[in-house]
């Protein structure tokens, strides 16, 4: 780290009067509030279900619009591209058929909330009509399906990473709710 540091000529640290008057328009100003871990639970389970919802029920308006659009903007690029939610064809470790990449991607598509139920029931529905199934596995196997696999992945990844930070600002350890607040003038001043 020190090479790096005499070959950038040194440390590098921004002046003070470059932060000067900039807001951050996507950090809460005021921090939400601390609720009990049974009512941070259910907060998460609504957010869990609709992506932002949680945080829009704690007034965090910005915050609670960036979740919904950006998650679900990417659940719809994977549905569009014809991805799929497949269960792992075994839970149980140590059978020829167990594979730990097929179960967490399952898991993670599942944080999606109310999409991944509605594809699941897409699912179960294609299941009951055995040439149904067989074209929704043909579907996974297209060509843009394993992309639009992955979009219900990330869509999925991120609802869960919000999910665990609100319950983290609401009933989680003090000192991890900090939210980074820029300095106002009357900081920079004193």
């Amino acid at each position: 780290m020190e090479r790096l540091n005499v070959f950038l000529g040194g440390p590098i640290a921004a002046p003070a009067s470059l932060t000067e008057g900039i807001s951050f328009p996507f950090v809460a100003q005021q921090p939400l509030p601390r609720i009990s871990v049974p009512a941070a639970l259910g907060l998460c389970l609504l957010n869990w279900l609709i992506p932002g919802l949680g945080f829009a029920l704690c007034k965090d308006w910005r915050r609670a619009c960036v979740l919904f659009v950006l998650i679900n903007i990417c659940f719809a690029i994977g549905v569009l591209l014809g991805g799929t939610i497949l269960p792992p064809l075994s839970w149980k470790p140590f059978t020829p058929d167990f594979n730990v990449v097929a179960v967490l991607t399952y898991l993670s598509q599942s944080f999606h909330g109310a999409g991944w139920l509605a594809l699941q029931a897409l699912h179960g529905a294609a299941a009951e009509a055995p040439d149904a199934y067989f074209n929704l596995r043909r579907m996974a196997a297209s060509t843009y399906g394993d992309l639009g696999s992955f979009h219900l992945v990330v869509a999925g990844g991120l609802n869960y990473f919000a999910t665990v930070r609100l319950y983290d600002l609401l009933a989680g350890s003090p000192e991890l709710t900090q939210e980074h607040t820029p300095p106002t003038s009357e900081k920079a001043a004193a």
